[in-house]
């Protein structure tokens, strides 16, 4: 994970003012593509800077620099906006509108190989194939070798699978790796994994892209949609993120990681087990997606990250629709992300609190409810010795603590009933903890103190705290 250093030097002599912009734009423009050729010293241009700053060899090709223009120029000609994703560029533009200098590379000698990932551009501006591969031609005629890799997809029900481009792979004198994005409901874009293209992925090593350094595209992933704004690198004008730390966290790590519900699962569930048409079951949905809808909204405002759990998950799961017999909605929470501003702005938004059980270091659970439905939102809790996470239930009457024990998990977007929410990641693996192997078959009375196969009774809450921590609002 690449982060940005909080601090650094200003600069502090007027006359190095000049040549230090220049070094920056120098060790940007570098990072563009991946040189994975040395070319001659004939056509490099070394900036060195010394006196009160550190010193900084930077070392960049002048065709480079035309191949990243043209490519640009090309892109803009066809009325896309391409914009800069590469986590070094972004990192380096931060820093030099905050003044710090950086060297990227590492050290005193800054030599700087590049990123692969360059670009990014929707593929709005080019929906149609024969548009498409007139851009194609138009990039080969500039002297571009060019692959396409590409996914299927399988989308809704019933399932409908479609072949997306993911991925431009350029070859000139430089290789570009330029992503495609694709628009989804609820604001955001997804791409695809370039694993997706056993072709693709040989095209990579051929022109000298490693696979090991596409993070960005080691998954399938999601990003929200974001604001671009200018800057420029010598007479190079290009698009950025307007908030380019916000984009860094965002596609960090495995921040961006995305799974599709599995239609074809969906499919075979409501062949097999029919589809509740009644209008109580379609009148419950409704208003399930309103209140997910509204709690999203109220969570991602607080930046509190949760995802679907318990039923709700269940529901993704099996049937990528909400379970009609549930009557309500459940989302998990860890609990190192809880705010006290949750039930404040929840009440500010139209919901009832139901109750509160359990404190925030120890099975904590908030209830609330929202035009005669509930939402519960359930807290978990790391227990790093023993790889495993949990959360916990409280009965109201006598106190009694219990405790649902998950093997450790991390979280994946997905794109639920329109809606962009995380679930975990092995999605499997944690339904199979709370609702056994049998989870594929429908079940309609569930105790929520003995069915889960991973719960266990967690003590009493002494009686002397149930004023605190069993809270049931008159």
């Amino acid at each position: 994970m690449f982060r940005l250093r909080p601090s650094g030097k200003k600069l502090l002599l007027v006359s190095c003012v000049f040549l230090l912009a220049q070094a920056f734009v120098y060790m940007g423009l570098a990072f563009i593509g991946g040189n994975h050729r040395v070319p001659s010293l004939l056509h490099e241009r070394l900036v060195s800077v010394t006196g009160q700053v550190p010193r900084l060899n930077i070392s960049i090709s002048e065709k480079f620099l035309q191949e990243g223009q043209t490519l640009d120029f090309v892109i803009r000609a066809e009325g896309c906006t391409p914009f800069i994703i590469s986590p070094k560029i972004l990192a380096h533009v931060w820093n030099v509108k905050q003044n710090i200098l950086d060297c990227v590379g590492g050290g005193a000698d800054c030599r700087l190989d590049g990123d692969d990932v360059f670009l990014a551009v929707d593929s709005s501006c080019i929906p149609k194939k024969v548009l498409f591969d007139e851009f194609v031609k138009k990039l080969e005629v500039k002297g571009f070798s060019v692959y396409a890799t590409q996914s299927k997809k399988i989308f809704g029900l019933p399932p409908k699978a479609s072949i997306l481009t993911t991925a431009l792979v350029l070859r000139k004198n430089y290789s570009f790796l330029v992503v495609i994005l694709h628009g989804r409901e609820d604001n955001f874009w997804w791409h695809g994994s370039v694993h997706d293209d056993l072709k693709g992925n040989n095209y990579l090593k051929k022109v000298g892209i490693l696979l090991s350094r596409q993070h960005f595209m080691a998954t399938e992933g999601a990003i929200p949609k974001f604001d671009l704004v200018d800057a420029q690198l010598l007479e190079y004008h290009f698009l950025v993120p307007k908030d380019i730390p916000a984009f860094l966290r965002a596609i960090s790590d495995t921040s961006s990681n995305f799974i599709e519900c599995d239609y074809k699962r969906a499919d075979t569930f409501f062949r097999t087990h029919g589809r509740d048409q009644s209008i109580t079951a379609i009148r419950f949905k409704h208003q399930a997606w309103k209140m997910l809808s509204r709690a999203k909204r109220i969570l991602d405002d607080l930046e509190v990250p949760f995802w679907l759990s318990s039923g709700t998950c269940l529901g993704f799961l099996r049937q990528c629709d909400f379970i009609p017999y549930s009557q309500d909605v459940d989302l998990g929470v860890f609990a190192s992300d809880y705010k006290e501003e949750i039930i404040p702005a929840f009440l500010s938004h139209g919901f009832k609190l139901h109750h509160t059980f359990g404190k925030a270091n120890d099975s904590y659970q908030i209830a609330f409810e929202y035009k005669k439905l509930k939402l519960d939102i359930f807290f978990f809790y790391v227990d790093e010795e023993k790889g495993t996470m949990w959360n916990g239930g409280t009965e109201a009457r006598s106190g009694q603590k219990y405790r649902y024990t998950f093997t450790a998990f991390s979280l994946c977007w997905t794109e639920f009933l329109e809606l962009l929410v995380r679930v975990p990641c092995n999605t499997r693996r944690y339904i199979e903890a709370n609702y056994g192997l049998d989870w594929f078959t429908p079940v309609t009375k569930w105790s929520w103190k003995s069915s889960p196969p991973n719960v266990e009774k967690n003590g009493v809450w002494p009686k002397e705290e149930w004023a605190k921590v069993i809270n049931i609002p008159g």
